[in-house]
């Protein structure tokens, strides 16, 4: 899952920042979120194609998976600052039973020590 993380922040870097409209929510859609979201879905249905995966930049289903097994994501997690060049956005990818998380990996790229925080 870190390689997972290092591999979007390489694409994130390589993508022009253009802005999409915005989430049913108002929140801010950039391609980059598109782009990397894709990427990590594809990756988890690899390694896992059994578990579900909910989204950030997709429409969540409600509380169905609150007893299953669940990936959940965020492939940017603020949009709104990564299109201004702001560093503090991070990558979210967690596994999750219920509403309790299994494991998750918050990765920063631009701290000054390359953050991850694994739980």
């Amino acid at each position: 899952i870190i390689s997972l993380s290092t591999k979007c922040i390489d694409l994130i870097n390589n993508i022009q920042i253009k802005a999409l409209d915005n989430k049913k929510d108002g929140s801010s859609l950039s391609e980059a979120d598109l782009v990397v979201n894709d990427i990590i879905e594809k990756s988890l249905k690899q390694l896992s194609s059994s578990i579900p995966i909910l989204s950030e930049e997709n429409n969540f289903p409600g509380s169905k998976y609150l007893l299953d097994i669940y990936w959940l994501i965020d492939p940017i997690d603020g949009t709104r600052g990564f299109m201004a060049g702001q560093t503090s956005w991070t990558v979210l990818i967690s596994l999750s039973e219920g509403e309790k998380p299994l494991f998750g990996i918050i990765y920063q790229p631009f701290s000054e020590y390359d953050s991850y925080l694994c739980y």
